[in-house]
């Protein structure tokens, strides 16, 4: 039996919403607790890298939100009094 996630078409498109969902996380990770999100959201980044070829652009797009918004959240966690995780 295959298994339906498999097939290159499936594993791009989970790939791609992986993608933008790493970036929301990597935005949110700027108002909310860095620690804990910045490092999920590299994670879940890097499953998207691994499972989609075609949406490059995307992905690179998200690491990079990913890592800007961890660095301002950080930054604005330290600075002002929000918890850091």
């Amino acid at each position: 039996m295959v298994c339906p996630v498999n097939t290159p078409r499936k594993r791009d498109t989970l790939g791609a919403v992986l993608a933008v969902a790493s970036g929301i996380a990597g935005l949110a990770s700027i108002l909310w607790v860095p620690f804990l999100l910045g490092p999920l959201a590299v994670i879940v980044v890097l499953a998207a890298a691994l499972m989609s070829q075609s949406y490059t652009k995307l992905i690179g797009l998200a690491t990079a939100v990913v890592g800007i918004g961890f660095l301002i959240g950080a930054g604005l966690a330290v600075a002002g009094s929000h918890p850091l995780y």
